[in-house]
């Protein structure tokens, strides 16, 4: 993923349902009816995802939580986002509108 890329904004993409079952989330495409489900870290990525929207302030979040370098973090992040992309689970927003 590009810097451009990783500076940019997400959002849940519509017809997306997620449920938190035993700390772990699963996810609902109702369009395809595809079901994904995530494991502990990653659900708190996407809960993170979901809130912020900002690819950039998740990753710096899950550094101080997890006590990971950034790089770890960043890569685990942008990995996820671009599983989520590919599922049409998440949707770009568009650019981090600098203040």
């Amino acid at each position: 993923m590009s810097e451009g890329e990783r500076t940019r904004r997400v959002r849940v993409a519509a017809g997306v349902l997620s449920r938190e079952v035993h700390g772990e989330a699963v996810l609902l495409h109702l369009d395809s009816g595809e079901y994904f489900g995530l494991d502990g870290m990653a659900t708190r990525m996407w809960q993170l995802l979901s809130e912020l929207g900002d690819v950039q302030r998740v990753e710096s979040m899950i550094c101080e939580e997890y006590d990971v370098e950034p790089e770890s973090a960043s890569k685990d992040v942008n990995a996820l986002v671009s599983q989520l992309l590919e599922k049409r689970l998440l949707e770009i927003a568009g650019p981090e509108v600098q203040p």
